[in-house]
């Protein structure tokens, strides 16, 4: 296991203020302008109630915010991203090595931000903030990956809403955060609980799981047929692509009484 090597003492590893939140800015709106309507063609889902096991919470005090930026020099091939309760994102763009940005939220009377963990392991980046689980302090991830986005991604966010573009494939449990996924090419298994799944494909995937325990869910998916299994436990269900119970392509949808809708791609 190697840990993510540090910039140069020249550039410093940490980036404090308002010059530094201007970069990563600037560095990220190209990025993330594709997200915010999550895949295209999909209406927007309602914003769910999170349910999820550890909701960060600062108290009364002044609450700092510094922001620090990573770069990877190792390859990666996946990543596995724990954030205890804070977004994530990840998203491919024209570098060429993997960009971290760690978003720290911390309590106003700690003399210094606390440290997540990162480090890489047989083409493995692993990035965690378990200092948060239980302490007053929240840390999102915005990792940028080289296009087009040729990696895996594990995601845990325990209540943080989770935002996937263009990788190759993903398994997030968001413990009732809403999950937006757009441009995937791969397979993908998402759990929820209770909050929303809005999900599109830039090739038709082999198999699609998803469980939202009351969250809505929108799965939009090109090509076809599928082999549909779908259970919205009473609540409304549109099921518009074509289906084949023999079919080698596969989606499971349960909403647990959320609306589910299940659409073709357009064009």
């Amino acid at each position: 296991m190697h840990q993510v090597a540090a910039p140069g003492p020249a550039r410093g590893r940490w980036i404090w203020g308002l010059s530094g939140a201007a970069t990563i800015t600037a560095f990220m709106i190209p990025v993330l302008a594709g997200l915010v309507g999550g895949p295209a063609g999909a209406p927007p889902l309602s914003a769910q109630p999170s349910g999820g096991q550890h909701q960060p919470v600062l108290h009364a005090q002044p609450q700092r915010v510094s922001i620090r930026a990573i770069t990877v020099p190792q390859p990666v091939t996946s990543l596995d991203v724990q954030s205890y309760g804070a977004p994530v994102i990840v998203a491919p763009s024209r570098v060429s090595a993997v960009q971290v940005i760690e978003t720290i939220r911390y309590d106003g009377q700690d003399a210094a931000p606390p440290i997540p963990t990162e480090s890489v392991s047989g083409g493995r980046l692993t990035l965690a903030a378990p200092v948060c689980a239980s302490g007053d302090c929240a840390i999102s991830f915005t990792v940028i990956v080289p296009a087009p986005g040729n990696v895996t991604v594990t995601a845990d966010s325990a209540g943080g809403a989770v935002t996937l573009t263009g990788v190759a494939g993903a398994t997030v449990n968001s413990g009732g955060g809403a999950v937006r996924a757009a441009g995937i090419h791969g397979p993908l298994t998402v759990s929820t609980d209770g909050g929303s799944a809005q999900l599109g494909f830039a090739a038709a995937p082999q198999a699609v799981t998803v469980s939202t325990r009351g969250g809505p869910v929108l799965i939009i998916v090109p090509g076809g047929p599928y082999a549909v299994t779908a259970d919205s436990a009473g609540g409304p269900e549109l099921i518009a692509i074509a289906t084949d119970p023999a079919a080698p392509r596969t989606i499971a949808a349960s909403s647990g009484g959320g609306p589910l809708q299940i659409e073709p791609a357009a064009g």
